[in-house]
């Protein structure tokens, strides 16, 4: 995968120092990065791996980001069940976030899912 170096860096010295949060990060800039680029298995490795992270980080809302890059992913594949599911996670991890910030990109995507379905 196509990843820029620092990305890479960046999740070598979160994983060297045992700090969730920024492996959790970065593993979701890389799985964005890969999955702008078209690397679509990549892309879900590692936005999978940072909903995990997320999840466990006592902070609410943390899987926001990924849960939504997942719910993207799977609009792509075409598998429009999983990207509903997903698009409801990242709808909870909103309203605890930010709502105001957060509501009207999940709103969106919910609308996208819909389109699709048909």
């Amino acid at each position: 995968m196509p990843v820029p170096s620092a990305l890479d860096e960046a999740l070598a010295e979160s994983l060297s120092a045992s700090h969730k949060v920024g492996e959790m990060a970065a593993r979701c800039l890389r799985g964005s990065t890969a999955f702008l680029v078209g690397d679509l298995d990549a892309a879900e490795a590692e936005l999978q791996q940072s909903v995990v992270l997320a999840r466990a980080i006592p902070t609410p809302g943390e899987e926001l980001v990924p849960a939504w890059m997942l719910a993207r992913l799977a609009i792509e594949r075409g598998q429009l069940e999983a990207a509903g599911k997903l698009a409801e996670e990242a709808a909870r991890a909103a309203a605890v976030a930010d709502p105001e910030k957060y509501s009207a990109a999940v709103d969106a995507m919910r609308a996208r899912i819909a389109a699709a379905s048909g």
